[in-house]
């Protein structure tokens, strides 16, 4: 039994840093976060969509959900929920790292339109388009030519990890907080895929959704506590792969490649240390499926400046990738003559 008093109509203040923060509501119902403030170091308040459009707060939210892994919803539209942890990452103000003695608070306030919810038994949190979870697809808009979304999970004995997405759009994002967003923190038992970048090191995303045009490359990384455990690295295609785009995952530790229009799921040991291992993968555009285009074909000269047939040809041509060509010359009944 837990005994405490109840807050009342007054607005609480969370304190929280740069970087990630888990925080909790401090009510027995659940809040729309769109009724949230941010109060930035110099005391500012603003609402948190506001805090969002200008990066200072990143656009989502995360709960973990066991075995499964974590699942996210898109902030401010979610609901802040009673009697669970939630992860939440406040933007660094400078490149390079995050700066804990940066201090900011969220200001929850109760508000009329607050959903109720007691959490006894039998309760269930209210459906609405906020709750839906945010699985199996992107937060960035996979739209427009060219646009394909790869979705990336994990598995390890009987843990999971399942909301990773890479990509390139064409559709136009204003906001990079739906492009990249950042990876929630490792918890125990746990297989984690994350995609890092040169430009924030240490610094994990679980979506990394690119502009289209030219090749690209992720660095992926899988990392488990499962020891000595079969390890599954799956990638499944959100939507269609256009057909002109080539798309491979290599694994850094033993150089073997998969065509992931093939293959889908690759398989590696954790071994006694169950370290972190590093993958690549890379979209390269091919064309029309990686099958080798011929065009510009010509005979050159096909007759003598008189008029008359020669018996010398030069045979020219253009090709969009390397190829074997083999060159014949027939003749008008199909025989080949050369």
């Amino acid at each position: 039994q837990t005994f405490g008093k109840e807050f009342g109509d007054q607005p609480i203040r969370i304190p929280v840093t740069e970087g990630w923060n888990m925080i909790g509501d401090p009510y027995t119902y659940a809040l729309p976060f769109n009724s949230v403030l941010l109060e930035d170091r110099k005391g500012e308040r603003m609402p948190l969509g506001d805090a969002i459009a200008q990066g200072k707060v990143y656009g989502q939210i995360y709960r973990y959900n066991g075995a499964n892994g974590y699942t996210a919803e898109q902030l401010p539209e979610a609901n802040l929920l009673p009697w669970q942890g939630q992860w939440i990452y406040i933007a660094p103000e400078r490149r390079g790292g995050v700066n804990l003695a940066n201090k900011y608070a969220l200001i929850v306030q109760p508000t009329n339109v607050s959903v109720p919810f007691r959490g006894v038994k039998g309760s269930k949190i209210p459906t609405t388009r906020a709750n839906v979870v945010a699985t199996g697809k992107p937060f960035a808009p996979i739209s427009g030519p060219n646009s394909w979304a790869l979705q990336l999970s994990a598995t390890a004995g009987k843990v999971h990890d399942t909301n990773n997405f890479i990509g390139m759009t064409s559709a136009g994002v204003n906001q990079k907080q739906l492009t990249r967003v950042p990876k929630p923190p490792t918890l125990f038992s746990y297989v984690t895929v994350g995609v890092s970048s040169t430009d924030e090191p240490g610094m994990l995303y679980s979506q990394d959704i690119q502009p289209t045009g030219g090749a690209r490359t992720w660095d992926v990384v899988v990392a488990t506590d499962q020891v000595d455990s079969d390890v599954a690295l799956s990638a499944n295609f959100v939507g269609e792969l256009p057909r002109n785009y080539h798309i491979t995952l290599t694994d850094k530790v033993t150089g073997q490649t998969l065509n992931l229009r093939n293959a889908k799921t690759y398989h590696y040991n954790s071994g006694k240390a169950s370290p972190t291992r590093s993958f690549l993968v890379t979209a390269r555009p091919t064309t029309l499926g990686r099958r080798a285009i011929m065009s510009g074909v010509f005979i050159n000269p096909s007759r003598s400046a008189d008029g008359r047939s020669v018996s010398t040809y030069e045979i020219g041509y253009n090709i969009s990738q390397e190829a074997n060509v083999e060159v014949a010359v027939l003749s008008a009944t199909g025989r080949q003559i050369a």
